[in-house]
């Protein structure tokens, strides 16, 4: 699976794939978004010199086409940001962001309130897992109850 980070919030993704890897036996390749935007547009161009003959493929999907059937993308900016390559990106792809109105608070508990922390992007990742069915319901469960999250939160952009 592909744990993919954008600027400050990397050092959560990175701290999330070592959960992973410690606690359930999940190896993620970590990746490091630069520029979604630029991604974007290049795979933009891609498809449009791939309608006229050409036979590319975009930088993402080839990058993330490693065997994966799981990314996930997390960044301090809207969910929107990392949607800019959907199209782009192979297999499942689950995105994280910061979508609802700005809070005054520790950076530690804005990422937990918008749901773009370590233990947010382990849920995210281990419901992937599960939604593809390479993680049983057990682990799932387990999962949950170590992340500390209910579905009776109401969505971040709600509040």
């Amino acid at each position: 699976m592909n744990l993919l980070g954008a600027g400050a919030i990397l050092p959560e993704v990175i701290a999330a794939a070592a959960v992973l890897e410690s606690k359930w036996n999940i190896s993620a390749t970590v990746w490091i978004a630069t520029s979604f935007s630029e991604l974007q547009r290049e795979g933009l161009s891609i498809e449009r010199r791939n309608r006229l003959g050409g036979k590319s493929v975009a930088y993402v999907t080839g990058a993330l086409n490693n065997g994966a059937q799981v990314t996930v993308a997390a960044t301090d900016y809207v969910r929107a940001v990392p949607e800019l390559v959907r199209a782009f990106v192979p297999g499942r792809y689950v995105t994280l962001g910061t979508d609802g109105f700005g809070r005054s608070d520790t950076r530690r508990a804005l990422r937990s309130f918008f749901e773009v922390d370590r233990d947010s992007l382990v849920l995210a990742t281990a419901h992937a897992l599960h939604a593809e069915g390479k993680l049983d319901d057990v682990v799932m469960t387990q999962v949950i109850q170590a992340c500390g999250r209910t579905d009776v939160t109401p969505d971040p952009w709600t509040v």
